[in-house]
């Protein structure tokens, strides 16, 4: 199972303190609870219209992220998760998805 490891983190992982938590969900989702730790950064702000933004953007955005420490992102479903992991991972990241 190394391969679901590599995408899906377990728990103990998350926990550790040795990632970077992003809160894909909205704003407002974020304020009702997240992972202790965990930065909101709304799917949205990656998209420009169904695309997602160009590698210049996605640098800006991005900024506050350290490539050097793996990321673990998260929603209700994972299904915005994914479009973020993707982002992430296109701009040179070790992300993962957790739910």
């Amino acid at each position: 199972m190394r391969l679901c490891a590599e995408f899906f983190p377990a728990y103990d992982y998350v926990k550790s303190g040795n990632v970077q938590i992003i809160d894909a969900r909205s704003a407002s989702e974020f304020k009702l609870g997240s992972i202790p730790g965990a930065k909101n950064m709304p799917y949205e702000t990656i998209l420009d219209g169904d695309a997602i933004k160009n590698t210049d953007e996605l640098e800006r955005i991005f900024s506050g992220l350290r490539k050097d420490v793996p990321v673990v992102v998260y929603t209700n479903s994972g299904i915005k998760a994914s479009v973020m992991w993707f982002a992430l991972e296109m701009m040179g990241y070790d992300a993962k998805l957790y739910s």
